[in-house]
């Protein structure tokens, strides 16, 4: 939570994504025909700082709904940001046409000339939200008149395929990847093999046969210098059953650190490479369905790490529906 806004890490890169795609598709003659709109100013700075990280920030527009009013763009993205565990907004609380975020809300969806893509967590809005609200008949509409995307299959094509659409995706578009349980865990142990300065693991739940396989996976590259930090919840400290877990890697050398904070499933390596997600890195093979978000970006990387220093961070099963 920063000065009683919100960002979302997730939802942001997810916004980076469908820019890459639209830039690559060339789907705007003119750079500035792009929008991206959120109801949060440090989303909104979250998701330029993105772009600029991969120099597709002339392309687009960014910003609050008050900065848009009175501006159309040809494709508008709408990020609508919340997402578990924060409550949600006004901007998408509204139950009445006459509230201040049902209006800013309209003002949002039509800036739109051609294209309107939402970007949010539809399951959880649709449960959260009042039978009266007015953002669940939003989405029906959209989803009737358009169609709906899961983030699988965003990153898994292009959302918007023309002839244009050049067949060799740029490595930017690439480095942005799901992993569900099953392969959650071989493809983190490749990370963590080539990683080569500083590694920080993360996570709720823990393991002793993932501490055991990750403490002996480590313990040699430590010694060669590889700075590792473990981050749990401070309540895992008065349990006795855990600190054996912990043992195992504080004997490897990792650094175990009780965070103040709430603590979600990420691993960030030479601060550049971020998982995200639902899964615990040092809880890989307990069968527990769920899925990481791999991207490469220093930018979230950074933020993942202040995050994990103190703050509010939001992660969710992202939807999409254009």
């Amino acid at each position: 939570l920063l000065h009683r806004s919100k960002w979302n890490l997730a939802s942001a890169l997810v916004v980076r994504k469908i820019a890459l795609l639209l830039r690559t598709a060339r789907q705007h003659k003119e750079d500035d025909q792009l929008g991206i709109i959120t109801p949060y100013r440090p989303q909104a700075e979250l998701i330029l700082s993105l772009l600029e990280e991969y120099d597709i920030d002339q392309y687009a527009s960014v910003g609050t709904v008050h900065s848009f009013q009175g501006a159309e763009r040809s494709t508008i993205i709408l990020d609508l940001t919340d997402a578990p565990p924060n409550k949600l907004g006004s901007f998408v609380a509204a139950s009445s046409l006459r509230d201040v975020g049902a209006r800013l809300l309209n003002v949002a969806l039509s800036r739109a000339k051609d294209k309107l893509i939402i970007v949010g967590n539809f399951g959880y809005l649709r449960a959260q939200l009042a039978e009266n609200a007015v953002l669940p008949r939003i989405l029906d509409d959209a989803e009737r008149i358009g169609y709906s995307l899961s983030l699988d299959s965003l990153i898994a094509q292009p959302l918007f395929v023309n002839s244009s659409l050049e067949v060799a995706s740029p490595p930017s578009i690439l480095a942005f990847q799901i992993f569900d349980e099953n392969l959650f865990s071989p493809a983190l142990i490749t990370d963590l093999l080539d990683a080569e300065r500083e590694v920080v693991l993360a996570g709720v739940s823990l393991c002793s046969r993932t501490a055991a396989i990750l403490s002996s996976l480590l313990e040699e590259r430590v010694k060669k210098g590889l700075k590792v930090t473990l981050r749990v919840p401070a309540s895992k400290s008065r349990l006795s059953d855990a600190q054996c877990v912990l043992d195992k890697f504080r004997s490897a050398g990792i650094a175990v650190v009780f965070s103040e904070y709430p603590v979600h499933g990420m691993v960030i390596l030479d601060s550049e490479v971020l998982w995200l997600g639902s899964l615990s890195p040092v809880d890989t093979i307990s069968g527990r369905a769920g899925r990481m978000m791999r991207c490469v970006s220093v930018v979230a990387a950074q933020r993942a790490l202040s995050y994990l220093e103190g703050g509010v961070f939001q992660t969710g099963n992202l939807a999409l529906v254009g």
